[in-house]
């Protein structure tokens, strides 16, 4: 005979519980969008002083800029990997 609180694990989460998972999800969806157009700003800023320190000839610069820029495609793409599963989990819940 199969133990009764085997069977919680089984059944769907009640609706008020889906809802704010609904809503936290969303919720941080919406903050990975947010922040990653803020990281679009800072690429494109980043990016001219680059080119600013080409001009100069001031390869400290240049430096502080790559690697700068290098950190900043590594966060984003650790937060587009994290939107992408909030995203998926987002569908999944919606689905039921």
């Amino acid at each position: 005979m199969t133990p009764p609180n085997s069977f919680a694990a089984c059944a769907k989460p009640s609706p008020a519980v889906s809802q704010e998972q609904q809503y936290l999800l969303s919720q941080t969806m919406d903050a990975c969008a947010l922040a990653l157009n803020g990281f679009a700003v800072l690429r494109s800023t980043l990016t001219a002083i680059q080119a600013s320190g080409r001009r100069d000839d001031s390869s400290h610069l240049q430096l502080l800029a790559r690697l700068s820029l290098e950190a900043l495609d590594d966060c984003v793409a650790r937060l587009q990997a994290f939107q992408l599963k909030a995203d998926d989990d987002f569908k999944t819940i919606r689905r039921g």
